[in-house]
């Protein structure tokens, strides 16, 4: 997946109005785990090709995790506020 098609499958998946289901800190929170922890299939490709394809699957669950603890820790500090 690349990631300019994030926000357009959110759009489709839960309709043109984005802001009757989810709130602005929400949108932002989305925007920032799918940019940091969501590799694209060709990032995943050259992984497999260099890595071999058990280390590149633990490198891209390891940046999923990384993505979402930072996207809750950005909406934590956030909510705060």
């Amino acid at each position: 997946m690349s990631k300019r098609f994030g926000r357009g499958m959110l759009v489709s998946v839960l309709s043109s109005e984005i802001s009757l289901v989810l709130t602005p800190l929400q949108i932002y929170t989305f925007g920032i785990a799918s940019t940091i922890g969501i590799p694209c299939i060709i990032a995943l490709g050259i992984l497999i090709r260099e890595f071999g394809f058990k280390r590149a699957i633990s490198l891209t669950g390891i940046s999923i995790i990384y993505g979402i603890l930072f996207a809750g820790l950005i909406w934590r500090i956030i909510s705060i506020f």
